[in-house]
């Protein structure tokens, strides 16, 4: 993946207002020392998938990620698949190879999460930096997928993992009843074939 017509690296917006510089490489962050904004990084290797989140908590509970945390984010996106581990924590970079190996499959996917506890939406122009990075990175193939989850999507997000699936089955029973009341139910026997 970097090493196949990525180098340059995506594109800044037009309108970044924090473009990389010396001094943005040198930032770090206080909860693991890493000078990304790249908070948790999950290899499904049978999938050949990458599965990046940044998370950001808002103690009121209102609005939404900033361009700022989302420049910050594209940034991090650049280094790992360029493949600039120094800009990594330990822990990264002690996954290197496995890393390595991932990024460098054809059809490797990246699945980007940005969750905010805040209950507002996040605004197209928040959003530019991700999607233009994802433009450079999607051409010629899609490669990277953005989602981002606001208060109210990882609420539904919560309920919906808690709701058991429809089973849908298509059969003949016999000696059968059914019991009424939620849940609807059905019962007899059935031949195996």
């Amino acid at each position: 993946m970097a090493r196949s017509g990525h180098a340059a690296g995506p594109t800044p917006h037009a309108n970044d207002q924090h473009q990389r510089s010396p001094q943005a490489d040198q930032r770090t962050r206080p909860e693991d020392d890493s000078p990304t904004a790249v908070a948790v990084l999950a290899v499904v290797p049978e999938e050949a998938r990458l599965i990046v989140v940044q998370a950001k908590w808002s103690t009121t509970g209102k609005g939404s990620a900033e361009r700022d945390e989302m420049i910050k984010l594209r940034d991090g996106l650049d280094d790992l698949v360029q493949m600039r581990w120094s800009r990594f924590n330990k822990k990264v970079q002690a996954r290197k190879a496995e890393l390595e190996d991932l990024l460098d499959q054809p059809k490797a996917r990246i699945d980007i999460a940005f969750v905010h506890s805040g209950a507002s939406p996040c605004t197209d122009d928040v959003r530019a930096p991700i999607l233009d990075f994802l433009d450079d990175l999607n051409d010629p193939t899609e490669t990277g997928r953005f989602h981002y989850y606001s208060q109210a999507e990882i609420h539904q997000l919560l309920l919906d993992e808690g709701q058991s699936p429809r089973i849908t089955i298509s059969g003949e029973l016999s000696d059968w009843g059914q019991l009424e009341g939620p849940p609807r139910a059905f019962y007899g026997q059935m031949a195996a074939r």
